[in-house]
This record gives structure tokens, sequence and C-alpha cells, in this order.
């Protein structure tokens, strides 16, 4: 009986042995994969780029070497979710390295050579409803701070700038036909979308700036401009005449460089989104459009509402309301509110037809 116990405990003994080495041999084995994978000569490329090892190893899907440094590319969006770990801080610097891949100049002139030159280095296949867009703002949102690297700040700002032209571009290109005005194209391509996706009841009162003289009385109008949202973050301003307006084009067009586009990095009306897409205009706004929005002839301004929280009666405020019809907005006994509304209800028809 005690011959058989020892013989017993010597099997259970070999057998942990036997496990042991196999153990030792398999992780062996997956160390010498990582090792592997790691000399791949793509994954050797992308580390050169600046992606952490730590991305390298998380990164789910294929990824194209080539797309690995184009901005919204797919290969970039995957590569972006797999890095975005780590602290505030950490997060904030790799929002810097995205960025990176743009060269953002330190002042943005606004001309047409340098649009060519940023839009180059984003993709151009990537549609305003692409999840890069909801995750790239997310990560912004995540991550905000009032005070720290106000230089990353600025250019993500100006970026809202230079996403809404590649989309509006990539609108363009996919849906625009020979002769199609901006207007065509969008409409043919929010017919492709659930309704749910695109929004055309969203204000467009800060797109509706007008000009006020010096003197404070005289007034020089655009014609109504609309807003339509697409998953609230990407963002077309239409002119009345059918043309996407648009800032940092290098048109300098008056209307698109005062009333033109930009992308939203918060993804409601909330104080979010006043913190991240409307405060920082003042500050962190690119010269050429400051220039033109305050000159000694006098400024524009958007038509005004009643704060929220005091109601008080204001002539003044009223006087420059956007609901106002005979108030300084307001065009030929209508107010600028109303001119918006009937163009927006053109369009809403036209993109449900059919």
């Amino acid at each position: 009986m005690s011959n058989w116990i020892i013989y017993l405990s010597l099997f259970v003994l070999l057998l942990l042995s036997a496990y042991k080495l196999t153990g030792r041999e398999t992780r062996g084995k997956q160390q010498e994969d990582v090792q592997f994978e790691k000399s791949d000569t793509v994954l050797q490329e992308l580390s050169q780029m600046g992606w952490s090892q730590t991305a390298l190893s998380r990164v789910k899907g294929q990824i194209n070497s080539a797309e690995a440094g184009l901005f919204a590319s797919s290969s970039f969006h995957r590569l972006c979710l797999a890095q975005w770990q780590g602290s505030k801080q950490e997060k904030q610097q790799h929002l810097a390295f995205f960025l990176s891949f743009l060269d953002f100049p330190k002042e943005w002139k606004g001309s047409a050579e340098e649009a060519a030159t940023l839009l180059e280095k984003m993709s151009k296949e990537t549609p305003p409803h692409h999840p890069f867009w909801k995750d790239f703002a997310g990560f912004v949102a995540e991550c905000f701070s009032d005070e720290s690297q106000e230089g990353l700040w600025r250019d993500l700002h100006q970026l809202r700038y230079l996403i809404a032209n590649q989309q509006a571009n990539w609108v363009r290109q996919h849906h625009g036909e020979n002769g199609q005005s901006d207007r065509d194209a969008l409409i043919s391509y929010l017919k492709t979308l659930k309704k749910k996706v695109y929004r055309l009841d969203e204000s467009a009162r800060l797109h509706n700036k007008v000009f006020l003289a010096a003197n404070g009385h005289q007034v020089c109008h655009f014609s109504p401009n609309l807003k339509i949202l697409v998953h609230f973050h990407s963002e077309f301003i239409l002119s009345a005449e059918g043309q996407f307006l648009l800032i940092g084009d290098g048109q300098f067009d008056k209307n698109g460089t005062i009333n033109g586009a930009s992308f939203n990095y918060a993804s409601r009306n909330n104080r979010l989104h006043w913190l991240l897409d409307i405060a920082p205009v003042r500050k962190m706004d690119p010269v050429f459009r400051k220039n033109m929005m305050k000159t000694k002839a006098g400024r524009y301004l958007s038509p005004s509402l009643f704060p929220r929280k005091n109601l008080s009666f204001s002539l003044k405020n009223w006087a420059f309301h956007y609901k106002n019809p005979r108030g300084l907005t307001a065009l030929n006994g209508v107010s600028k509110y109303s001119q918006v509304q009937r163009e927006i209800k053109k369009l809403k028809r036209e993109v449900e037809s059919g």
C-alpha cells in the first residue's frame, strides 16, 4: 500500500513537471511570435512614425502603412483608438501627436495653397458620417482643458474649419455631378442617410452675422444661410444661393469667412458645446478671419437673443434681435429668423421628396 502511494506521488510530480515545461515552451513561443510581429516591416514603419508599441500591440483590423499617417483614414482611425489610453495629460499628448500628422502652420493665413497642402494630409475618402469624426470629437471632449497647452487648443479649434472643408469637398466629389450646385450635391447626400442622422432644425443664428457700421445704424445683409448637421459633429452652412460657406478655403469670400461652417467637438447643445465650439472663436480664430470680422468701418455681429437667465427687456437687444421683424437684422419686414426658416422648409421638402 505504501509503495502504491509512493508511485502515485512520483507520477503526480512527473505530470506537474511536464505541465510547467509545456507552459514555459508555450510562453517562449508567444514571446517569439511577438518579437517576430514587431520586427515586421509594416510595424517597424508604424513605430518610426511615432505610434506607440502599446498601440501596435492592441490595434485591431488591417493597417495600411501608407494610410497610417493620413489623418482620418481607416488605418489612422484604428491606430488612434488603440493608442487612446492613460491619464488626461497623456491623452492630451496623444491629441498633439495625432495633430502632428497635419503639421498645422503656427499662423494659418487661409490661402488656397495652404488649404491644398493641409487637405492633402487628410483622407479624401472619409465621409461626414464616418465614426472617426465622432471618436475624434470624443477624444477632444474627454481631455478638454481651459488653460493648459494653449497652442494645442488653438490648433484643435482651427482644425474645425479644415474638417468642414474636407467634408464639403467629400460631398462635392461623391454626390456632385457636372453643373450641380453644392445644394444639389448636399441634398443627394442627405437622401442616402436615415432621417435621425441629420438635422435641419438647429439654430443658424451664429452663421447669419450682419455688418453693423461704426455709427451703429447702417447694416449690410447677406442672404439667409442654412445650417445642416450630420451626427451633430459634421456641419454644413449653405447660402441661399446654394453654395457651401467655408472658412480657410482660399477664396476669402466674405460670407464664407464670416459665416462659414465649423466641425463641432460637442455632441449636443450644452455647456461643453459653448466651451469647445463657441467660446474659442474670439481668442483662437486665425488672424485672417479676425481682420475681416472687425474693421474701422464696423464689425460683423450675430443677431441677438434674450439671455435665458435674464428676462429683462432691453431695447438695444430687441433692435438687433434674431426674431424682430422690424429690427436691424430684418429685411423688408421679415426677421432674419423667418428668412432662414422659409429657406429651411424648402430644403426639407427637397430632401424628403422622391
